[in-house]
Formats: structure tokens, sequence, C-alpha cells
């Protein structure tokens, strides 16, 4: 069974219900963003939302096995449907661009290993969804994660991708309880 997928298959909007979905932006070699959410009476519910702090990054085998154990403790708690990522686009410095590599390549293991398919969505489609424009700038997406759940402060911005990753899947799912509550305009 193919494990990893491009794109959402969507779903009728009422298999939707109970549905757990964790969203994840491993931002840097040294952190990673985490947001696990639900879909509950129709509505979005979120569950956790934190970020792993990898203290071992002179250390990559610790490093990855810091990730590994982060994802089989939220699998096994939280048992979700499915795990999303941003498709890397290949900028930024080679050796942050292969850590997060590895770092993506040791969840989807363990995805795989319990069953879990991994999405991969691009950023321009996570930033439609989520502010309602591919060219969206981060502070769109930030300002519609803390409105969608009534945040007064965001928390950090790896966070707020993780949970625009999770719920743009959810769109592509089928749900439609969401909306842009912080629209993008062009300039």
């Amino acid at each position: 069974m193919d494990q990893i997928a491009q794109a959402a298959e969507p779903n009728d909007p009422s298999k939707l219900e109970g549905m757990i979905v964790i969203g994840l932006d491993p931002s840097s070699y040294k952190n990673c963003g985490w947001c696990i959410l639900k879909i509950q009476d129709g509505k979005l519910v979120l569950l956790k939302k934190f970020t792993l702090v990898l203290t071992r990054e002179q250390e990559d085998i610790g490093r990855l096995k810091d990730v590994y154990d982060q994802t089989q403790a939220l699998l096994t708690e939280f048992k979700p449907s499915a795990l999303v990522v941003e498709r890397s686009m290949g900028g930024g410095l080679q050796f942050v661009r292969n850590n997060l590599s590895e770092t993506v390549g040791v969840v989807k293991l363990c995805c795989y290993l319990n069953n879990v398919k991994v999405y991969e969505v691009s950023p321009a489609h996570i930033k439609k969804i989520i502010a309602g424009h591919g060219r969206a700038k981060k502070a769109h997406i930030k300002a519609n994660i803390m409105a969608t759940f009534g945040l007064k402060k965001a928390g950090p911005e790896h966070e707020c991708d993780a949970a625009a990753f999770a719920i743009s899947h959810l769109v592509d799912m089928g749900w439609q309880g969401y909306e842009v509550k912080a629209p993008y305009k062009e300039p």
C-alpha cells in the first residue's frame, strides 16, 4: 500500500466526523512544530499544538531518535488517520535542507510502521486554502490560525504552519467548515 500521498483523496464530508490529523512543520534542524486537530460535531477542535525542541542537533542519530520517539508517542496517543507536511521546495542552506529531509524521512518511516498515511502539500496550496491566496504571507497564515481557534497568542510560527497543513488536508478531504478570517489582499 502506498503510504506517501501527494494530495488528499476527497471523501464524503459526513465521513470526516471524528477524524484526527497531525500537521508537522520541521521548521529547522532544531525545532519541529506540531498540531493535532479533530473534526468533532462538524467543527474543528485543536487537541494539541506545541514545539519539539531538538537539543541534540550535533548528534544526528540522537536528534532523529527524538523525532521518531515524538512521532511514535503522538501516533499512539491520538491514533490519527493522516500526518501532513509541507512539500519541500528546495530553498535555504544545504545542511538545513538535508536535516529537514532526514527529519521528514524519519517521520514517514514511523507513520509507515504505524499504518498512517503521510500527505505532502505545496506551500501555495496551503496559503490559498488558509488565507485565500497562494501568495499569502506568514502573517496571514498566523492571523487565520489565531482567528480560527480564538487564540490570543499564536505561539511559534512553525506551530501555526503545522495547524495550516492539517486544516488544508481536512479541506481537501471535503470538510466544509473552514472559513478564511484574515484574507490576503494583493498589493
